[in-house]
């Protein structure tokens, strides 16, 4: 420890020349009055970091679309508390219904044609293979020998009946073209009436919609204004003369007889000539064929087929599963219990991506941004007392729970850190979003000898400290003299003194007289020296 200077007689007899002169000019110098002490004790001190941030939630989502979505029902406003699994947002979803429906169709079919490999063909299979072979194996054997005079006698009969129907079916069609009946022109009427609403309901659905773009509603659009413009087309065709129905179906008919005469006139000419080299390919083809679908019959499938099956029936399940999928998420429904903060799709809206957010607003935590010359002093568990700007009257108790293991820039390009604190329950309402302030406690001293700050003068160039010790001689006369001392730990309030003075020292604060520090020179040497 530092020897203090104890000037002996010199200060008193200093001091009591200051008397003298002060009662010869009558009185004490302006602003003289009772000095101020201090005592050195023992207490505990405690230095902290202080961060500022916001109150945020535990937990937070954005709710989103996988598949793109016309909107039907928004049920909920910014602002509204949600249970776990409350429906949100509804979506139209006939178009979701008919791929399931057609999923579970491709899934029955696959399983159907795997269990037909998987089982030995039927009798009814056989026979009706082995009835197409024999037809197969006739038909060449026909060729083969050429054609008799009964088949030929046939052939004949078959064409003269094609002509006639010939005949028989124009005269129907010019009967058609004279008579127009009142029943037909009425329906024609009826069915322009439908196509007509349809029409102009659906370009009034999209008109309210507002949504061209919607590929489903322009496509019926579209299939509506043909049939409109094609029902009107008809019954113009109807009120200017014979029904078209009617004449169609006649011409048609005009049309078989004519194809049936000219097949039954090839058929006579093939059986009146030679088979020729093609003809013979044909049927020879045809008899192969048909002895191979009869022997695959008989034989048990493939290993390799039931495979390729047993695949489809798979891929069928997942697309199954897929389109079951999507039907069941065409609603957004809540996965926690929270408040709604923002909604971003009204209804009538094609949706895609991000629709909604939410946050859990009862479990709050608060996140500071820690400078990074501050983060090393930061540990989990530290304990922090937090104060918001809106009630900052109001201490809150709180922990450091987590610390972000990468630092963020802000837009002032200062480097710094999430710290997570735990927000203890409090009487006050507390939001998401609310800025928080906090001091960090990053160390503590207890049961240390405290002096406080304004008794401390320090010498900045030097790096040095002092303190000025009171005391008292024989007659009374009160003095002080200045000590060197070593500082540690500070709060706002008071120093952690590490060497120097002892407990129970007094101390003058802002000592006025001159005080001469030991060997800085103006003073006599200390006599212990």
């Amino acid at each position: 420890m530092p020897k203090r200077m104890h000037w002996g007689k010199i200060v008193p007899l200093f001091l009591l020349l200051t008397v003298l002169v002060l009662t010869a000019c009558g009185g004490q110098p302006e602003g003289a009055g009772e000095q101020e002490t201090v005592t050195a004790a023992i207490g505990d001190v405690s230095s902290a970091a202080t961060a500022s941030g916001q109150i945020d939630s535990l937990a937070r989502a954005e709710l989103a679309v996988t598949l793109q979505g016309l909107v039907t029902n928004i049920n909920v406003r910014v602002g509204d508390e949600v249970e776990t699994g409350d429906v949100l947002i509804e979506f139209d979803t006939r178009e979701l219904d008919f791929a399931v429906r057609s999923a579970q169709q491709n899934l029955i079919n696959q399983q159907a044609a795997l269990a037909d490999l998987q089982e030995p063909a039927s009798a009814a299979d056989i026979a009706s293979a082995e009835a197409a072979l024999a037809s197969a194996q006739a038909r060449l054997e026909k060729l083969e020998t050429g054609a008799d005079e009964f088949d030929i006698a046939v052939a004949e009969a078959n064409l003269r009946s094609a002509q006639a129907s010939i005949s028989s079916a124009q005269a129907n069609l010019n009967a058609t073209f004279d008579t127009v009946s009142e029943a037909s022109i009425e329906a024609a009427k009826a069915e322009l009436v439908i196509a007509q609403n349809q029409f102009e309901q659906l370009e009034r659905t999209l008109e309210d919609v507002g949504d061209f773009a919607n590929k489903r509603l322009a496509d019926a659009y579209e299939s509506a204004k043909v049939n409109f413009l094609a029902a009107q087309a008809k019954y113009d065709r109807i009120l200017a003369g014979a029904d078209p129905n009617a004449v169609g179906a006649q011409q048609q008919a005009v049309s078989a007889a004519s194809a049936r005469a000219s097949a039954s006139e090839a058929d006579l000419i093939a059986l009146q000539t030679a088979a020729s080299t093609a003809d013979m390919a044909a049927a020879q083809a045809n008899v192969a064929s048909a002895e191979a679908r009869l022997a695959a019959l008989m034989e048990n499938a493939k290993s390799e087929d039931i495979a390729i099956a047993e695949a489809n029936v798979k891929s069928a399940e997942i697309s199954l599963e897929d389109a079951q999928y999507n039907l069941d998420n065409a609603i957004v429904s809540a996965p926690f219990d929270g408040v709604i903060t923002a909604i971003h799709v009204a209804p009538g809206e094609v949706a895609n991506g991000i629709v909604l957010e939410m946050a859990d607003h009862k479990n709050l935590e608060i996140v500071l941004q820690v400078d990074e010359i501050d983060i090393a002093s930061i540990t989990l568990g530290q304990e922090a007392v937090v104060t918001l700007e809106t009630w900052p009257d109001e201490e809150i108790s709180s922990q450091v729970k987590s610390i972000a293991p990468s630092a963020g820039s802000s837009n002032s390009g200062i480097t710094s850190y999430d710290v997570h604190l735990e927000l203890a329950e409090a009487d006050i309402p507390i939001l998401i979003g609310m800025t928080a302030n906090a001091n960090l406690l990053t160390a503590k001293r207890d049961g240390v000898l405290l002096v406080p700050n304004r008794a401390i003068t320090s010498d900045r160039s030097s790096g040095r400290y002092f303190v000025d010790v009171q005391t008292t001689d024989a007659d009374g006369v009160v003095s002080a003299e200045r000590v060197e001392i070593k500082i540690g730990l500070r709060d706002s309030q008071n120093t952690q003194i590490l060497d120097g003075i002892n407990e129970g020292d007094i101390l003058a604060v802002n000592y006025s007289a001159p005080v001469i520090v030991p060997g800085q020179g103006g003073g006599p040497p200390d006599p212990g020296r």
